[in-house]
């Protein structure tokens, strides 16, 4: 089989591409046919992958509020101790994370058990996956009922500025099973136009920004971390990783500078009137939150 040049195959995913001209004007000539997939060239570079990556799931401003909508002792636990825990995204993949967008892109060595171990891959990759949920929606109903005790429960205003490409900010994607994605439609003009399968270089993080469209009224915002494997005596980052039952979490200190990402605490609101002065001297305890207004939700 003649393998097609990377001039056939811009050629064929930008025609696939019309709809989306901002993506289609990207630069597709780093793209290889080797065996039977197509990767971007060389080997290790992701500078077009990220860009589909973008234009598929954009990136959240980091000058923008966002709101963590949670229980009131777990609010009590952030100030305890000082820092925002990010689990790991292990913890979710009973509730539809993960899978539906390997599923619906073909990424089966992702979902398939090992023939020998029974083992899943997605399991370990969301082992070095953390997560935080966050909204733009400052009266978000849905979340003040699943995620703040029906109401009654907090809702805090954050601000997040991630730090190097370690930490992503993205709105969720929410997949409309009518509706191709952009990485499945370049994934369907190669296949259909060459018979070969388009790999999205570093696509571990794609299917941590996207969920079930039944889930879009919770309208997500989600800061991601990923963990990656250092060379013995360099430093670290990942060392500050702690355990909690059968699950892992990333501490991000709160209101300081990290490895990963700032979380300022901007505001706090309380569904229960009666929280507010125990939400109040929660924050004056807090070296890092005493200026911290506390305000009642409006909803």
């Amino acid at each position: 089989m003649t393998l097609p040049t990377s001039a056939q195959l811009a050629s064929a995913i930008q025609q696939a591409l019309a709809a989306y001209p901002d993506v289609a004007a990207l630069d597709f000539s780093c793209l290889r046919a080797t065996g039977m997939v197509v990767t971007e060239s060389p080997p290790g570079s992701a500078v077009l992958s990220t860009a589909i990556l973008d234009a598929c799931f954009p990136r959240a401003s980091p000058s923008q509020d966002y709101f963590h909508y949670t229980t009131f002792s777990a609010f009590a636990g952030i100030l305890a101790e000082s820092e925002c825990r990010l689990y790991w995204l292990k913890k979710r993949l009973h509730e539809h994370e993960y899978a539906p967008f390997c599923d619906a892109h073909g990424l089966d060595g992702y979902t398939t058990p090992d023939p020998d171990t029974g083992a899943v891959l997605l399991d370990d990759l969301c082992r070095d996956l953390f997560y935080l949920s966050v909204t733009v929606d400052p009266e978000n109903r849905t979340l003040w009922h699943a995620f703040s005790e029906g109401g009654s429960g907090v809702r805090i205003k954050l601000r997040l500025t991630p730090t190097l490409e370690r930490s992503q900010l993205r709105h969720i994607r929410y997949l409309n099973t009518s509706k191709k994605t952009i990485i499945r439609i370049i994934q369907d003009a190669v296949t259909d136009r060459f018979g070969l399968r388009f790999v999205l270089g570093g696509p571990s993080r794609a299917p941590a920004f996207s969920l079930p469209m039944f889930l879009e009224d919770e309208n997500e915002t989600r800061l991601l971390v990923k963990r990656f494997s250092m060379p013995p005596g360099e430093f670290n980052p990942w060392s500050s990783v702690r355990s909690e039952g059968a699950h892992q979490f990333l501490p991000l200190p709160i209101c300081r500078d990290n490895d990963f990402c700032r979380v300022d605490v901007c505001s706090v609101a309380v569904g229960d009137p009666h929280n507010a002065e125990r939400a109040r001297q929660l924050l004056d305890r807090s070296p890092w939150c005493q200026t911290v207004p506390v305000e009642m939700a409006n909803f």
